[in-house]
């Protein structure tokens, strides 16, 4: 949980901890990565590289529906979500092809319930 309220997750969080509606756009998808994972493949990347200069998108290699997000934080949180449903939403592609070597190379698994293992890391309750 970081502090950043500007994020979508820290802010898909506040409304259902706190039990608040919000608009929720069912055809929007995001890209969620661990920032451990995030800095691991870019450590790597500058460790077998060494270019410099040049530009690395660093993601998931799938990108999930807002509402699945919001159904994983229903179950880590153990609340109910007040979302108003709104047709509307869209996804952005990220290129990860140079950086999936890498990926490979240090077993990150974005498949299963990653996002989910993910969520439960930062928002879990402890």
């Amino acid at each position: 949980k970081a502090k950043n309220n500007g994020t979508l997750l820290n802010f898909l969080y506040q409304k259902i901890n706190t039990e608040k509606s919000f608009d929720l756009w069912t055809l929007a998808k995001r890209n969620i990565i661990d920032v451990e994972d995030m800095v691991a493949i870019v450590t790597l990347i500058i460790e077998e590289t060494k270019i410099f200069g040049q530009v690395f998108d660093i993601a998931n290699e799938k990108n999930i529906l807002v509402s699945e997000l919001v159904k994983i934080l229903e179950k880590v949180l153990n609340k109910k979500a007040k979302p108003i449903l709104l047709n509307m939403g869209d996804e952005y592609l990220i290129n990860i092809s140079k950086i999936m070597p890498f990926v490979k190379k240090l077993n990150i698994n974005f498949q299963g319930q990653y996002e989910e293992k993910t969520i439960r890391k930062y928002y879990g309750v402890n």
